[in-house]
């Protein structure tokens, strides 16, 4: 069993090895330690997405405990909102709107600013319109709606009736 243990950790550090390129420039950033400022006894979870709406209130998806945090500019934090099923992508759209992917439960959902569900459609499935986990999304310039598809090994696209 030991044996096994060092020979995965030695083929998945020659796989990383391997995988980074060996003069990639620095990306220029560095952390901001400690930048978000959660409430006591609070913490993020199982974080599966971010975004920034145009006001900088900082979106942040977790998957383990179903729920949107929303930070100010600065880290301060502002509220949260529960949510169901297992939310796996964020987008900030034309606001006042936030989507969503709800994971193995084949959905995308539309929020307003404070959480609530203003649409929703989807199902878990095969078919179109439907998934096996809605996983991530995106929103093209006419707001066309991709949703990646990780079960299905697909992006469905959406477009307004």
């Amino acid at each position: 069993m030991k044996h096994a243990f060092v020979a995965w950790i030695l083929a998945f550090a020659a796989a990383a090895a391997i995988a980074q390129p060996a003069n990639a420039p620095d990306l220029g950033y560095a952390p901001a330690a400690e930048f978000f400022q959660l409430p006591a006894g609070v913490n993020f979870g199982a974080v599966s997405g971010v975004a920034i709406n145009s006001k900088g209130n900082i979106f942040v998806l977790n998957r383990g405990n179903q729920r949107i945090q929303v930070f100010d500019a600065d880290g301060g934090f502002v509220t949260e909102w529960p949510l169901f099923g297992t939310p796996a992508g964020l987008y900030i759209g034309a606001e006042p709107y936030v989507y969503l992917a709800n994971g193995h439960h084949g959905q995308l959902i539309k929020l307003d600013m404070n959480g609530g569900i203003v649409g929703m459609t989807g199902k878990v499935g095969k078919a179109s319109g439907e998934f096996g986990e809605a996983h991530y999304l995106a929103i093209g310039a006419h707001g066309e709606i991709y949703v990646a598809d990780t079960l299905n090994w697909r992006v469905q696209k959406y477009v307004k009736k």
